[in-house]
């Protein structure tokens, strides 16, 4: 997806927008973008950072399953990807795409939809996150 020119306008609520027609939320961190408060105290930025992180860090520390090896994998690797996308180069902590968004991005609702924007496109590429 094209990057905005028009951030300045763009607002929380177009995260679900662009969940619209035959394309689904396809992803766990696509729900949390679309509902942080759902999933955190107020549904900051910060906090939807450190709850995913957590969750996958839980996930990897906690999980002897081969699924939940594989969700920290995917994770992971969609980190290292987003990161090249958005910088050209990747990072080994995930937590660096939340910085990096922030930077790029530094109103909360427009990072959320680059996040949820930079989901779909990992998905169209034929990835599963």
């Amino acid at each position: 997806m094209a990057e905005r020119d028009d951030n300045h306008d763009i607002t929380q609520g177009d995260v679900p927008a662009l969940y619209s027609g035959n394309d689904p939320i396809g992803s766990f961190v696509e729900a949390v973008c679309v509902r942080p408060v759902m999933y955190t105290m107020d549904g900051t930025w910060a906090e939807v950072g450190a709850f995913l992180e957590g969750f996958y860090s839980g996930m990897g520390g906690h999980s002897s399953t081969k699924a939940g090896r594989e969700g920290v994998e995917r994770w992971m690797d969609f980190c290292h990807w987003a990161l090249l996308r958005l910088t050209g180069r990747g990072h080994s902590e995930p937590y660096q795409l939340f910085q990096t968004l922030r930077e790029k991005y530094p109103e909360e609702a427009v990072a959320f939809v680059r996040l949820a924007e930079l989901c779909i496109e990992y998905r169209q590429s034929g990835r599963s996150l």
